[in-house]
């Protein structure tokens, strides 16, 4: 699955699920340049990019595109939540003995 937020492309996975039985759903992954150097086996180049881009993602509001916080590490990796709506849930049928 493919994301922006701040500007940045992401690449990475979604979740929903219920906590505490609230809805939240969950975006993680790694932005997508730095995902093609590890894919790519250029872990040098990967690392040399992280550290270059550290100060600037330390001032950077990536919660302004997702409605929840989110969590950018040095490494390039994500971590973005938030609370769905509730949908009115289905009844299941009983069955009978």
């Amino acid at each position: 699955m493919e994301m922006e937020i701040g500007g940045v492309n992401f690449v990475g996975t979604d979740h929903v699920f219920r906590l505490n039985g609230t809805r939240v759903e969950t975006f993680s992954g790694l932005a997508e340049n730095l995902f093609r150097h590890l894919r790519d086996g250029r872990v040098e180049q990967y690392r040399r990019e992280t550290h270059a881009l550290r100060s600037s993602w330390r001032s950077a509001r990536f919660e302004d595109d997702w409605d929840g916080p989110v969590s950018l590490r040095e490494d390039g990796s994500i971590m973005a939540m938030s609370l769905l709506p509730e949908m009115p849930r289905k009844r299941r049928a009983r069955k009978r003995s």
